[in-house]
């Protein structure tokens, strides 16, 4: 019961430590529930869904290209689900990882979404994600 939670909070220490050996232990295992969401007790807390934990370890292993496609995922079942601090986090994900790709058109999208997820940010008073935004802007 407690499995995928842990997981999902490792993962997320994983991508704040910036461990890609972490990173490529841990994302096989979380793998097989990315179309679920994180749900700790009965329903009382999540940590968003699979799919944005994933993102953040693909990340940390610098592949940007499949951390592109998760976050994508992250972002459909946000929206789905209405979860607007997921959506606003996934955007921020998305448009990392867009920025690390760098195909044609990511440098565009990401701009977009963060500007979303600024947006998002502000009106949900979420103080981090804008810290983590600025400085996301100011370095480019």
């Amino acid at each position: 019961a407690h499995f995928l939670p842990s997981l999902a909070l490792f993962a997320h220490a994983v991508g704040e430590l910036g461990d890609a050996e972490l990173a490529g232990r841990a994302e096989p295992l979380l793998a097989p529930f990315r179309e679920l969401w994180v749900v700790f007790g009965l329903g009382a807390a999540t940590l968003g869904p699979v799919a944005y934990s994933l993102g953040l370890l693909q990340l940390v292993q610098e592949r940007a290209a499949d951390a592109a496609e998760t976050f994508e995922l992250a972002l459909e079942l946000s929206l789905r689900m209405g979860a607007r601090p997921y959506v606003a986090r996934s955007r921020a994900g998305l448009a990392d990882a867009l920025r690390r790709r760098g195909a044609p058109a990511d440098a565009a999208r990401a701009e977009e979404l963060t500007a979303l997820a600024v947006a998002d940010a502000r009106e949900l008073d979420m103080t981090r994600l804008q810290r983590e935004l600025g400085r996301c802007t100011a370095s480019r």
